[in-house]
């Protein structure tokens, strides 16, 4: 009886896995940080004599960029955050099960100027009723480990059964 847990494999790092996170976190300090220095440049030339209506040419860079990157950071960190709850949602209470490789897709997205990867699978749940869904980040190495037609561990919430997770090679951890 083949398992989909096999010995060697490479495993896609935390950091990767969380990228949405910590990227978040990023644009948010510097959209933080750009907001500040509008601030600060606003009380600081505000009591310049003669400054005047003038004081908005050198506040439009700054909150032009903090408003822009606190809006991606927040948007990134939300999605990010939402996934990890999720992850220890089901890592704690949902059913694991192995799923079918149905695709391996090199994304946009790019760490280091390496591509992120994501692996996408086929299951049953308890019904016998299809879904489907994705994995999380992963390395090209951890992506490239798995074929089409392969099997994978996940864990999905019964109720409802098309909220899932990568497991990958081992059932007992996210990868």
């Amino acid at each position: 009886m083949p398992s989909a847990v096999e010995q060697d494999h490479p495993r896609t790092p935390r950091h990767v896995r969380r990228f949405e996170i910590w990227f978040g976190r990023l644009f948010l300090a510097i959209g933080l940080g750009s907001l500040l220095v509008a601030g600060v440049l606003f009380v600081v030339l505000g009591d310049v004599p003669g400054m005047g209506s003038r004081i908005w040419a050198f506040l439009i860079s700054p909150l032009t960029i903090g408003v822009i990157f606190t809006s991606v950071g927040v948007s990134y960190l939300r999605r990010g955050l939402r996934q990890a709850r999720k992850e220890e949602r089901l890592l704690q209470h949902g059913t694991t099960t192995e799923a079918t490789v149905t695709r391996i897709e090199q994304t946009a997205t790019q760490l280091n100027r390496r591509p992120l990867w994501r692996v996408h699978y086929a299951f049953e749940d308890l019904y016998g009723n299809p879904q489907t869904g994705q994995s999380a980040y992963l390395s090209g190495d951890e992506a490239q480990s798995y074929s089409v037609g392969g099997r994978a561990f996940i864990r999905y919430d019964p109720d409802p059964p098309s909220e899932s997770i990568w497991l990958g090679h081992d059932e007992t951890a996210p990868g």
